[in-house]
């Protein structure tokens, strides 16, 4: 009797088994020139699983994973040279949580946090050289909160708050030797109130915010 029931389960595993690779087949695209453009497994007329996607000249452009034809899961993407441009996770065809992108030089260019396919939360960003560039937080796709903007020497340029992707609040500037330039308030991207202006010696002076533009 238990050999018996060993013998239906593994029937039926068999079963199962040819049952999804009957309907899972490799589907293949190529270039007129005959060079492979894509290739992976459709289920039930839908992408699905892994998938990789190549450049004309033949070097691998991009690997995607599918669910149901759409993006979900891991996903990178090549330069022609075959360095990493990106890596980005997706959930049904939406980009969702840690992204991270790359000069062709192997650098970091940015990373932050994606939520339904609009930035979120803190982002960094470099410059090719390596150097700090700016930082700040999303929501809803838009700046909101703290932004800081550098150098590419590494000292602060300006710094100041965003409101629903416009300057609101206050807002300083520094010179490329990191001395405070002037400062003040934004209001819906505008300059209100008093603005000061500050002297090589680092007295502080009214300004017309006009005389800044």
């Amino acid at each position: 009797m238990k050999n018996l029931y060993k013998s239906k389960y593994f029937l039926i595993v068999i079963w199962l088994h040819t049952f999804q690779l009957s309907h899972a087949q490799t589907d293949s695209s190529f270039y007129e020139t005959g060079n492979l453009r894509s290739v992976g497994k459709v289920q039930n007329s839908m992408k699905s699983g892994t998938w990789r996607f190549y450049y004309p000249q033949g070097t691998l452009s991009a690997i995607e994973n599918y669910q149901e034809a759409k993006l979900s899961g891991k996903a990178e993407y090549f330069y022609p040279s075959g360095n990493l441009s990106a890596i980005e996770q997706w959930k049904n065809d939406q980009l969702t949580d840690s992204a991270f992108y790359f000069y062709e030089n192997g650098q970091l260019e940015k990373k932050g946090i994606y939520e339904r396919s609009q930035y979120d939360g803190k982002w960094l960003f470099w410059n090719e050289n390596g150097s700090l560039r700016q930082i700040g937080h999303y929501k809803n796709g838009l700046p909101d909160g703290l932004w800081s903007f550098y150098e590419e020497n590494g000292n602060l340029e300006q710094r100041g708050i965003f409101k629903e992707g416009k300057m609101d609040g206050f807002w300083e500037y520094f010179d490329s030797e990191g001395r405070k330039l002037y400062e003040g308030y934004y209001e819906n991207d505008k300059r209100v109130g008093d603005w000061y202006y500050f002297t090589k010696r680092g007295k502080k002076k009214p300004v017309d915010p006009a005389d800044l533009d």
